[in-house]
């Protein structure tokens, strides 16, 4: 169904909600090895390769002649994908691992409100083109 919509703004809905999902499979992944010797915690890059799409080569100007300048925004948001990798940072811990139980905690909470927005906004955005083309409101 998303797929037939095809804006950008529905795009990156998709892309984000698809990395949100990720990165709860990395948190979950986390906090079952909170105890394994030698386990580095999985994070997942995803909005730092989003911004840098949306403002790759962008430069806000004080000065703006023409309503083009500042691009059309990404071109090819399906491009964008979330990757899972190892946080390679020293850990205190005598066992080398790095998992802070804590930490994940809060981050899963995060991610999860982060999720249910993002749900919120493509079923309003759906909604919305079911009323037009229902016809109605």
């Amino acid at each position: 169904m998303i797929r037939m919509v095809q804006d950008t703004a529905t795009n990156i809905l998709e892309k984000s909600l698809d990395a949100s999902s990720l990165r709860q499979q990395a948190i979950a992944n986390n906090i079952a090895n909170v105890d394994t010797p030698g386990y580095k915690r999985e994070l997942v890059d995803f909005e730092e390769r989003l911004q840098e799409a949306l403002f790759r080569g962008k430069r806000l100007k004080l000065n703006k002649t023409d309503s083009a300048h500042l691009g059309k925004g990404i071109e090819n948001p399906e491009r964008i994908e979330a990757e899972i990798y190892k946080d390679q940072t020293r850990s205190i811990r005598v066992d080398d691992n790095n998992v802070d139980v804590d930490m994940e905690i809060a981050l899963f909470a995060e991610n999860t409100l982060k999720f249910s927005t993002m749900t919120r906004a493509i079923n309003d955005k759906f909604a919305k083109i079911d009323s037009a083309i229902k016809g109605r409101g």
